[in-house]
């Protein structure tokens, strides 16, 4: 005769075998499911991380040198006819795609050109040519990003008007660049290189601040004497004028 107390026992035995095996399936599959992607993450992060180059150029042409940043950068370049000439770069160290980027605008530079975004492609123009192009305009906080290429930049003054810093500003700019004085906004619009850029703004701040504007007179006396008159008037001027109140230094007589 089987007994039922082993019966029951195995049974039970039997179900709690089958609950651990359904546990430990659950915790696989739930472990596999969390940890699946990371993989793939890795391999995103992996592809994502910068590459370096090395830029030696030894007299080669520059549309050869155009087309090379071209495959390395990924851009689409449009190159007039009139770019020409000879490129020489000499770079011992690994440099970032970026910085090989900016590499080849300063080439361009010293070649006379530049590069103009247009949509899904870049241009690559004279330099005379550009400032009449379709490039970057910065204004308010905008931060001048540091290169060679070709932006228009809009630069409020505060204190000075645009006719006097444009008189400064002119002898330090290229031939190829454009400066406006715009008076009626109290604006200067700059067209020039980004890095050119970057230095006037330097020499723009330096400018632009409060300075005392006086009022200067000649007053003739007709029956009084100078000597006695000046030091009882000097009670009178004592006072310093408000900023805003002070104007200009000019020489007039009154009668």
């Amino acid at each position: 005769m089987v007994n039922k107390g082993l019966i029951v026992n195995g049974s039970l035995r039997l179900i709690l075998l089958k609950f651990s095996l359904m546990v430990l399936f659950v915790a696989v599959w739930h472990q596999a499911s969390f940890c699946g992607p990371v993989p793939a993450m890795a391999q995103d992060q992996s592809a994502a991380a910068p590459r370096f180059v090395t830029i030696d150029f030894d007299n080669v042409d520059i549309n050869i040198f155009i087309k090379y940043i071209s495959e390395l950068t990924d851009k689409n370049f449009v190159v007039d006819p009139s770019v020409q000439g000879q490129v020489t770069i000499v770079s011992p160290t690994n440099i970032s795609e970026q910085d090989a980027y900016k590499v080849f605008e300063s080439v361009l530079e010293i070649h006379g050109y530049t590069t103009v975004p247009a949509g899904s492609v870049t241009k690559i123009v004279p330099l005379v040519t550009a400032r009449s192009q379709n490039v970057d305009i910065i204004s308010g906080d905008q931060q001048v990003e540091p290169g060679d290429r070709i932006v228009t930049q809009l630069v409020p003054l505060k204190h000075t008007t645009p006719l006097e810093i444009n008189q400064v500003l002119k002898p330090l700019i290229s031939k190829t660049s454009v400066i406006v004085a715009h008076t009626q906004s109290g604006m200067l619009i700059i067209t020039d290189t980004s890095s050119n850029i970057k230095r006037l703004l330097s020499i723009i701040e330096t400018l632009d601040v409060p300075y005392s504007r006086e009022q200067i007179a000649v007053i003739p006396l007709e029956h009084g004497n100078v000597e006695k008159a000046g030091p009882s008037c000097k009670p009178f001027f004592r006072k310093v004028l408000p900023q805003k109140q002070r104007a200009r230094p000019f020489h007039r007589a009154l009668r």
